[in-house]
């Protein structure tokens, strides 16, 4: 009898047994089913065919090509040029980079005054078409490169980059 005056609200309430706990395994065995079966399935075959003809036949490439991609990059801080008045804008901002070879030793900086002096002088004697045509800049690195090899060393210098250039 002690049970009838238990009113329902006191009553311990269950865990809701195996129903409750039922469905949220049957969704974690499915979703490691999924997760394994879609794993383990081996990739979707390739057309060889189409994938032949993408490839492209590898290019000859120079000596220059060969040892630039052997190459570390040194990279100069900016120089600004006052142009001449028949330039089209004032100063011209350039940024070089050098590729040289990976087991070359760091530049100094007595090698840095060297290449800037170099390559001022170079760009304040360069002819002002050169650097207004944007058809006319592998000409210009060509005349950057020879000075970078003049001044450090023709095997110290396998070529030129230009990383800014900006006229104003």
């Amino acid at each position: 009898m002690a049970d009838e005056n238990v009113t329902e609200e006191e009553k311990p309430k269950g865990n809701g047994g195996l129903m409750s706990v039922l469905p949220l395994a049957v969704i974690a065995a499915a979703a490691t089913f999924g997760m394994v079966w879609f794993a383990s399935a081996p990739p979707p075959p390739v057309n060889l065919e189409v994938a032949c003809k993408e490839i492209k036949p590898a290019e000859k490439l120079s000596v220059e090509e060969l040892e630039a991609r052997g190459a570390k990059y040194v990279t100069l801080e900016p120089i600004t040029v006052s142009l001449a008045p028949n330039a089209g804008a004032k100063n011209l901002k350039i940024g070089i980079s050098l590729s040289t070879p990976l087991d070359a030793s760091e530049l100094t900086d007595i090698q840095f005054l060297r290449l800037r002096d170099r390559f001022l002088e170079r760009l304040r004697t360069v002819d002002t078409n050169l650097l207004i045509d944007p058809k006319a800049m592998p000409v210009l690195k060509q005349a950057l490169l020879a000075q970078a090899q003049a001044t450090l060393g023709t095997d110290a210098v396998y070529s030129v980059l230009i990383t800014d250039f900006l006229m104003k």
